[in-house]
């Protein structure tokens, strides 16, 4: 339904085709089915209270800006109360390519209610 290109996202100096990104360019209708997907597992995550409390991805109005502004006002809190702060950050990016698919499948359906056509 689209054609897939290889991007160089890695600036003038770039020759290896397998530092390259991938670029899709989808049709109009992929775009739209999309989005219309999108809506509707927003619009069940939002009805049925699924999303995690402090969780700032994937939700409108909510940005890096806002997880960091909380961090910012827990890290104050604290040094008013005398307590100590420990940050650990973690790079979790690489982390979803190792999960199980079947278990994505699997906790979609249960936790989210996802199931049918629509994890096919």
């Amino acid at each position: 339904m689209g054609t897939t290109l290889p991007v160089n996202n890695g600036g003038p100096f770039v020759k290896e085709v397998r530092l390259f990104g991938l670029f899709s360019n989808l049709c109009y209708v992929s775009k739209l089915s999309e989005r219309t997907a999108v809506e509707q597992l927003t619009n069940h995550i939002k009805d049925n209270d699924l999303h995690m409390g402090l969780q700032s991805a994937y939700k409108q109005h909510y940005s890096v800006e806002s997880a960091l502004l909380k961090v910012r006002s827990d890290i104050l809190l604290n040094m008013e109360a005398q307590k100590v702060t420990l940050l650990v950050l973690l790079d979790l990016s690489a982390a979803f390519d190792t999960v199980k698919h079947d278990i994505l499948l699997q906790r979609r359906k249960t936790k989210f209610g996802v199931s049918g056509k629509a994890l096919d």
